[in-house]
């Protein structure tokens, strides 16, 4: 576990130090100015996370905060191609950082040597940042954007990237898809990731894997014998089944079965359509009626983790789709006022090592505790952005700062709970779906 001093170290050093040392290597920094590349760095990233819609004004305002007086012309002139590269290295220098909390207090969880959710999540672009970002095709002809690829251990918090590539690059290309991780940790994915050389690999490596299920791949008995899964499935409500996957890897691991209701089944039929329709792919009839159940294949084995728990412990998967909606609904990662190209890769490249550098603290403080709201938890780091700002070249003045924000996202930050529609964390508290 990270501690407070640890935090405003990091902090120093990619804000600070890394800055500094970036600053001339990018041209950022060409003559002596009174807007040194560290300033510049803090006056951005603290800039956004206070006011993710910040405008030149704000971004005077923010300079100010760090000593630096700064008109907002000034400020506006400085959004050029090196501030870019200089921000993009920044970001890459903090995402090296690997901050994690105490372990989570969940007993479903503390069963693995850490849970590795991987996910990425697309930012769209202006078209004329295509060359250096292609996006992926449309009818509208060329488009732009990246990918954000991340990596989240839910047992300590530990957040991996986010690593940027443009937007074409398919998940299994992922820097985390072929990630080690050490014997007896839990890997999970959705379907982007499926892959059976690397299902293979972790089984080899004593790593476990949970995935759905991919219509289409071969299962077959243990003695080898081709399974068709419609009629082993037709009048089962509930199956845990141990199984070979895959005709020529022939991977030994579970299948496990849960029969949907009835409108749970509908509405996913409905989405399979339109998906076919918008995309122009066929869709089978044994994809429709798959759709019947929650399939799951795994390499835990029954001792270690039962078919509702699997249920349960798949649906935390999710909560790396909560982070991306986390970053898109209150940072605005995806979002930018200008149309000053070099500014919009400023902002992205600001927002995103505010949203790391924020995660390290909700790590620390919020980790072990399992009824957390990320949500309220970016509101306070909100609220002390202008705090931080001021107090970052005051060593013990800012450490003073990242305590009293501990103590409030500790005291400030929980979920209720609910009974009709319960969180994440009772489902797993319970282990039942």
């Amino acid at each position: 576990m990270h501690t407070i001093s640890q935090i405003s170290t990091a902090l120093r050093d990619v804000l600070i130090e890394t800055a500094e040392k970036l600053g001339r290597g990018s041209g950022f920094v060409q003559r002596t100015s009174k807007l040194s590349a560290s300033a510049f760095v803090l006056s951005v990233v603290y800039g956004v996370m206070g006011n993710p819609e910040t405008t030149y004004t704000h971004l005077c305002q923010s300079a100010k905060m760090v000593g630096v007086q700064i008109s907002a012309q000034g400020i506006e002139q400085r959004f050029t191609p090196a501030a870019s590269e200089l921000l993009y290295g920044v970001l890459q220098k903090a995402i090296t950082h690997k901050i994690s909390g105490s372990a989570s207090r969940l007993a479903l969880l503390q069963r693995f040597q850490g849970v590795y959710v991987r996910d990425s999540s697309c930012v769209i672009l202006p078209k004329a940042l295509h060359g250096q970002f292609p996006g992926v095709g449309s009818k509208q002809g060329v488009t732009a954007g990246v990918k954000l690829h991340v990596r989240l251990d839910l047992c300590t918090g530990e957040l991996a990237g986010p690593e940027i590539t443009n937007a074409r690059v398919h998940d299994r290309k992922s820097p985390f898809h072929e990630e080690a991780l050490p014997a007896g940790g839990l890997r999970m994915a959705d379907l982007g990731f499926f892959d059976l050389d690397q299902f293979a690999q972790d089984s080899i490596d004593r790593v476990y894997w949970l995935s759905r299920y991919k219509v289409g791949t071969v299962v077959l008995t243990m003695s080898g014998q081709r399974i068709h899964l419609a009629t082993l499935l037709n009048d089962q409500d509930q199956l845990d089944t141990p199984i070979l996957l895959g005709q020529k890897h022939q991977i030994p691991c579970r299948l496990l079965a849960q029969r949907v209701p009835q409108e749970v089944a509908d509405q996913r039929r409905r989405r399979l359509r339109q998906y076919a329709c918008r995309k122009q792919v066929p869709l089978s009839q044994e994809t429709l009626f798959l759709a019947q159940w929650t399939l799951l294949i795994t390499n835990v084995p029954p001792t270690l983790l039962s078919l509702p728990e699997s249920l349960v412990l798949y649906k935390v998967r999710w909560q790396i789709e909560l982070l991306f909606k986390l970053w898109k609904q209150f940072a605005k990662i995806d979002e930018w006022r200008s149309q000053n190209l070099d500014r919009m890769l400023c902002e992205l490249y600001g927002k995103l090592i505010a949203v790391v550098i924020m995660h390290w603290q909700f790590s620390i403080a919020l980790w072990a505790i399992p009824a957390r709201s990320l949500f309220k938890a970016v509101q306070v780091m909100q609220a002390f952005a202008a705090s931080l700002a001021c107090t970052i070249y005051d060593e013990s003045r800012f450490e003073c700062i990242l305590e009293i924000i501990q103590k409030v996202l500790v005291s400030c930050c929980s979920l209720n709970s609910r009974h009709s529609k319960p969180n994440t964390y009772q489902y797993l508290m319970t282990g039942l779906a």
